[in-house]
């Protein structure tokens, strides 16, 4: 299977510069009955107020692996020890107003 590999633009502010880039580790996580699993995050933020339904994982600490990461992220949300299935792909992303890239790796 090939992975995907999206490039995401910020249309909503103007690009003036980044100044650091995150990597990020997500999951569409599911069990043997087929229950889907999510986050629900209320943010307060530079964005505004939201509670938004979220994959589940986070960034990527400095000596860690993406698997690791993930592994560690979804224990930490969801209490939960997985299998990784595959890597789905990068999801390449940028929010210009706090000048930061986002490079999201997804798995299965």
């Amino acid at each position: 299977m090939k992975e995907l590999n999206l490039q995401l633009k910020d249309t909503e502010w103007p690009l003036e510069y980044i100044d650091h880039d995150r990597k990020i580790v997500r999951a569409i996580v599911f069990d043997d009955q087929e229950n889907y699993y999510f986050v629900r995050a209320k943010r307060d933020d530079d964005f505004g107020k939201a509670t938004l339904i979220e994959t589940s994982g986070g960034g990527v600490e400095a000596d860690e692996d993406l698997e690791t990461a993930l592994k560690r992220e979804l224990k930490e949300e969801l209490g939960a020890e997985v299998e990784i299935m595959h890597k789905i792909g990068i999801v390449s992303d940028y929010y210009n107003l706090i000048h930061r890239h986002n490079i999201n790796n997804y798995y299965l």
